[in-house]
């Protein structure tokens, strides 16, 4: 009788396939990193954002983590923006309505923590927002 396998590598940047998720503009990849066992709304995500790809402005019925892995990115609520980089974390409010992805100049990565559904808001969103417009 064969064990299951108790660890399994994933290789986002190879193992990503292109989102079709209503909540981006642009292209961006996604690639699942895990689930819960027993909390089948508990995810991991890797999503990687071209330059110039962004969220929808969206909430989250939980907390969201976002951990920063490649690039420089923007996060934040309309009219407030944030400049975030490689190896920052941000938590984001449960009912926030918030966006993310990559300024125009370059490709952006983080590795998503979320527990509960998304929910897109009909917000106008200037993307990307300017670097000299979102402080750090």
């Amino acid at each position: 009788m064969q064990q299951p396998d108790l660890i399994t590598c994933v290789t986002p940047k190879t193992s990503s396939e292109r989102s079709s998720s209503e909540i981006f503009e642009g292209e961006v990849e996604t690639c699942p990193l895990a689930g819960f066992p027993g909390a089948a709304d508990q995810r991991a995500t890797y999503v990687r954002f071209s330059a110039g790809a962004h969220t929808r402005v969206h909430t989250h019925t939980s907390d969201q983590v976002l951990i920063v892995v490649e690039g420089r990115g923007h996060v934040g609520v309309p009219g407030s923006d944030r400049l975030i980089r490689v190896g920052d974390v941000v938590r984001i409010t449960a009912g926030v309505a918030h966006y993310h992805g990559a300024g125009s100049g370059e490709a952006f990565a983080h590795i998503a923590l979320l527990a509960g559904d998304t929910h897109i808001v009909d917000t106008a969103l200037s993307w990307p927002p300017t670097d000299a417009e979102a402080p750090r």
